[in-house]
Order: C-alpha cells, then structure tokens, then sequence
C-alpha cells in the first residue's frame, strides 16, 4: 500500500482528508453515501479557509456543469507502458481517438444515463464530447443543487464574490461508478504564469532596444568589461549568497526568441517547418488585446527575428471570451513556441471561455479528438489540491492519457512560487512562501511534460550559453496525489530520499528553461517590445525545441516525456543499481557551462524553498535544460 499524506494540506481548503491507496489515491467516487440511494463522486466539499460564508448561491444564478464520466485508466496506463516500450509489439502504435474511445472510454450507455438523468431535471444544451468522458449541461444553481443533493453558497474572498458547493456532490445510487466529478459547482479559477519583468529591466529594453539577431541585452564589447548592472545577480534578486561582480556573464538581460536560439545550442539543427503546435488560451477573438492582436504581434516578432510567418488558427471550445487580460500570457507562450523553434506549420489557440478548472478537460478534449497538432502547451494551473478536491484531477488525467495514446506531448507550465502553492485566498500569490507546500497541476499529471525555471546566464560578449542556476520561484516538489509514470522510475537518489520524497510519487518538474524575468523574454505585446518571464516562459520553451525534433522525424516520435527520459538514462542520467548518475564538473555558480547529460544541461545550484537544486536529477529542475543540438543528436542515435 501506498501513502499519499495530504490531509493536513486538504483541510486547509477542503471539508474532508485525502485517502491512502494503491499507485493512487482513493477518490470516493462510486462508493454508497451515507444518505439512502446516493452515491458519492470525487467533488468533495469546499470551504474556503479565510472567506465569509454569505449563505445559499442565489438559486436563479446560472452555472454551465461538466460532468467528467469514469473510464478506464488503469487500462489506458498499460497500453501506454507498451506504446512507448522498446520491443513492445505496439510500440509507437499510436491510436487514432475513434480507437481510444473504443478501447478505454466510458460506455454509450453510461454516456446516456448521464444525459437521461440531467435531462430529466430540465438542464439545457446537453451534450456528449466526443470520447463519452464529459457531458456538459446549461442549468441554475437551484436545479444543481438538488440534482446532486448539494449545497452552493457564495462567498466574500479578498473583496472578490465566490461560490462553491459545501456539501459534497452526489448522483443517485444508479449511477455509481459512472460519475466521477461535476464541475461548475464553484468559481475558482486557474492563475496563468506570466510574469512581467522588474522596472530596471523594462528600462534595460527601452534604452537599448533589441534588434533582429542580437543577442544578451546589456552584452559588452568583447575587449570591454561588464557593466556592473549586467552580472550582479545578488543586486538584482536581493537575496542572500549569490554571486556579484566581477563574474563573465550577462545579468540580468533581455533575449529575444532568436537569442534564446543561440543560448541554447542551435546550431544551425533543423527547425520546425513540418509540425503544427497549439496553445491553450482564454481571451476574446477580436479587438484590442484580443487574439487577434496575439496573432499581430507574433507576426512582428517573426519579422523581427527573420522568421517565416505562421498560419494563426483561433478553434473557440465554447463561447468565446470576452476577457482582454490574459493577451500578455498569450503573446509569450506563441512568441516563445515559434521562436525557439525557428518557425511552425501552424499554430492552433484553443480558446476556452474562461479559467475555469472545469474547462481545462473540455478544451483538452477537444484538442485530443481532433488529434492533428502534435504538441500543446499549458501555461495555467492551480494547486493540485484544488483539483483534487474538485474531482476533475482523475478526469483530467484521463484526456491527458489520450493525448499520451494518441503520440501528442502536452507541455505544462509548473508554477512560479518555488515549493508552495498558493491556495484559493490568494490565486495571483507570486515568491516564497505563498500558500501550502504543494505544486501545481496539470503540471503534476504524470501524463503532461512539467516544464520548471531557471535564471539563465549568457556570456557578457557574445551572449552565449554560459551556465544558469535554478530559478527560486520555479515550483517543483512531490505529488501528494499522482504515481511516477514509468519512465520516471528510476529518478529517485538518496538526495532526493533526503528531501522528504517517497518512491512512487509523480516528482515535478521533468525539465526546465529559462523563467526568470531577469533573464526574460522580448514579447511584442500590442507592438510594444516588454520583457516578461514566468514558467509561463519556460514551457512553450521547451514546446519549441520539441516540434523542432517532431519537425525532422516527420512527427512520428509521439510523446516527448519517456524520450525524453530515455535520452537522459542512457547517458547515465537518474538512479543506477543504487548509485547516482551525472555529477556536475565544478562548483556553482562560477561562469563554466553545467554538464551535458543526454541532451539536459545538469543545473545544480539554487533553491525554491524546500528543494535544492542537486547533481543529476531534482526538484527545481528535473533533468535540467535543453541543449538544443545534443537532444538533435542523442535523437538521432
């Protein structure tokens, strides 16, 4: 049996504890409720730790449901494990979705049963997603209440109204184990992870402006010595023990996508003409700051870094929003995603109508059954205790397992405040502490590519890869709730025994790139150059470089995470009979590149609060940082 300790972080915003189970934790769903004739899902009860209960939603309030139906994961898990198993007779047999829902999704009939019962208490616009997992209805708050025999109040949070059900969520005894979640009985909300640049960097870019191939933006001349603002990393962060001048390189800076490029070993491998990627957004379609004015301003960074310019393809989940604020979030995750990866076939916004937690699996479904964009990337989340609480952890995951089938690598941002995770009193919390220690999910999904920070250091003159330090805000940690997928197995050293990590547990992140805004990317947001970092970076980073690799092998090497992870092992990375792999060649930070394992910068210096980053695999930055021409090779071998 295996323990996932999780009720003392639970009861900080949850009505009950978590359980202990086998590989995953017990989720309720199914089981016979205490009240006659219902049964229970794995929607807990809601109680907001430090907000003012209002009493009863108002019962007219509208509320849009999705109901997340049970399939077969386990099933779904062991396929996987053939799908990407050398020798396996599936290997690399990716399924089409019609296969996939034949195989492991819920059936019709339980399909209808859902539809039968919501219909019955007059809920409008029901319909089934194409792989039977969701059903999604249009209802009020009183109709919800009694169709799961709930309670919804309202509530006031930080001076901001909310809801959420604080009973748990029940369906009648007929249809357990058929129901796993109801989402939309509460307004919490996902964060996005972008992160704006400090004033002395902003004010780095107005004063030198980067132009097509430049590279760190306050590099010297190569006889001249560093400005003292370019490489006094203490002054900058204003944290204790971190280097200050003189040092050889670069911060803080600005890159450009190009520069990043550069930083990170092309040179000159192929670039990504041949595969179309995606990003999840949430925003209006036109007018200023809407995804059209995205798609603008990814036109003038390719431009500006001599690239060809991509196809911009808007396919709204839903009605579309008509929220301007997230632009900026958007703006990095195309700007960076093209980028890096020197151009794209296409690039596919999947624009859901807003940040809810239930909405993810709905946009993710719909990227899964049109199954033609081989990678995706997510720069949003909450803190996986949230999810869990909610039920939609085990729904979600399930799409994502059909991503994996279906040979599609969906890249997830893992946070931006270190070890914590902020918890729904205070969603927009950035730095240390902030919150409960936790990570974020989807990032924590053993089926997503959880992609960390790192403070990246260019070379004063030419702005090169120098070496880069963990990122202090990046999240990483231990899943309270999710098992390691296979190929992660063997990531666990006694460093990492030593931090409070036990065997089995899904460990984030599986990589990492640059995320500190002091070494942030150029964004042209409304045609104005601003310097943004955030793992909200990192992640579409990292999406970039592996639609290059996906470009050159004619999309066909399906999920980017166990290659990932082969990559590394094969070149001595992870645990081997006992014994750590890579060991770092010198102390940092001290200006010489990290190692070079598998294709992975080893970053070994830093701290996001309860992890250090160690030689070899940890919980700051996973396998490290992409080098862009040794992954080439390594691939290609």
């Amino acid at each position: 049996m295996k323990v996932f300790v999780c009720a003392a972080l639970a009861a900080t915003i949850v009505a009950s504890t978590c359980g202990v189970g086998d590989a995953r934790p017990i989720r309720r769903a199914g089981a016979i409720s205490q009240q006659t004739g219902w049964a229970t899902t794995g929607t807990l009860a809601l109680a907001p730790k430090s907000a003012t209960d209002l009493g009863t939603l108002a019962p007219a309030t509208s509320l849009h449901l999705v109901i997340g139906l049970t399939g077969n994961l386990a099933g779904a898990n062991a396929m996987i494990k053939q799908i990407y198993t050398r020798g396996s007779a599936n290997y690399h047999q990716f399924l089409t979705p019609a296969q996939f829902t034949a195989m492991f999704a819920p059936s019709k009939a339980s399909a209808n049963a859902v539809v039968s019962y919501l219909s019955s208490f007059g809920m409008k616009n029901v319909t089934v997603s194409a792989n039977r997992v969701l059903v999604q209805a249009d209802t009020n708050a009183a109709t919800a209440s009694s169709a799961f025999n709930t309670s919804i109040h309202t509530f006031a949070q930080s001076g901001v109204p909310q809801f959420a059900n604080v009973t748990p969520a029940l369906v009648p005894a007929s249809l357990a184990g058929i129901v796993q979640s109801v989402g939309g009985l509460s307004s919490f909300k996902m964060s996005t992870y972008a992160r704006k640049a400090p004033a002395k960097v902003q004010a780095m870019l107005r004063s030198h402006p980067m132009r097509r191939h430049a590279f760190a933006m306050r590099r010297a001349d190569a006889a001249a010595t560093p400005p003292e603002d370019c490489n006094n990393l203490a002054a900058a962060e204003g944290l204790p023990g971190l280097p200050a001048a003189p040092l050889p390189f670069c911060y803080p800076a600005v890159f450009t996508p190009d520069a990043y490029r550069y930083a990170y070993d092309d040179q000159g491998d192929p670039t990504n003409t041949n595969t179309a990627i995606a990003d999840m957004t949430e925003g209006a379609v036109t007018g200023a700051g809407s995804l059209a004015t995205v798609a603008s301003d990814l036109s003038e960074m390719e431009y500006q870094n001599g690239l060809p310019q991509t196809q911009v393809i808007v396919e709204n989940v839903g009605a579309p929003s008509t929220d301007t604020s997230g632009q900026p979030e958007w703006d990095i995750d195309t700007q960076a995603a093209v980028g890096l990866g020197g151009g794209a076939k296409s690039m596919t916004l999947y624009n859901i109508n807003a940040l809810s937690l239930d909405l993810l699996p709905v946009g993710l479904a719909q990227y899964a059954d049109d199954d033609n964009v081989p990678v995706l990337n997510l720069s949003i989340g909450a803190c996986e205790v949230l999810w869990y609480a909610l039920g939609e952890m085990n729904t979600t995951d399930f799409i994502l397992a059909q991503t994996v089938l279906q040979g599609q690598t969906v890249t997830v941002a893992s946070g931006d405040t270190g070890s914590f995770c902020p918890i729904p009193d205070d969603p927009e919390a950035n730095g240390i502490p902030a919150g409960i220690p936790d990570i974020g999910y989807p990032a924590s999904s053993p089926y997503a590519t959880a992609v960390g920070g790192t403070s990246l250091l260019a070379s004063a003159t030419d702005g090169s890869y120098d070496t880069e330090i963990s990122w202090y805000s990046g999240d990483g940690g231990m899943s309270l709730f999710e098992q390691q997928s296979p190929w992660q197995s063997l990531m666990i050293g006694n460093s990492l025994l030593q931090q409070g990590v036990s065997v089995g547990n899904r460990l984030v992140p599986d990589v990492a790139m640059a995320a500190d805004p002091y070494t942030g990317l150029n964004t042209i947001i409304s045609g104005v150059p601003t310097a943004y970092g955030g793992t909200s970076l990192a992640a579409p980073l990292a999406e970039g470089i592996y639609a290059r690799l996906q470009s050159y092998f004619n999309n066909k090497l399906g999920n980017a995470t166990p290659l990932f992870y082969l990559a590394y092992q094969n070149a001595g990375g992870g645990l081997a009979d006992g014994i750590l792999g890579p060991v770092a060649t010198a102390p940092m930070p001290n200006g010489l590149a990290p190692a070079v394992v598998g294709g992975f910068h080893d970053i070994f210096a830093g701290d996001n609060g309860f992890y250090q980053a160690l030689p070899g695999f940890d919980l700051n930055t996973g396998m490290g940082s992409i080098d862009i021409n040794s992954l080439f090779i390594n691939f290609g071998a």
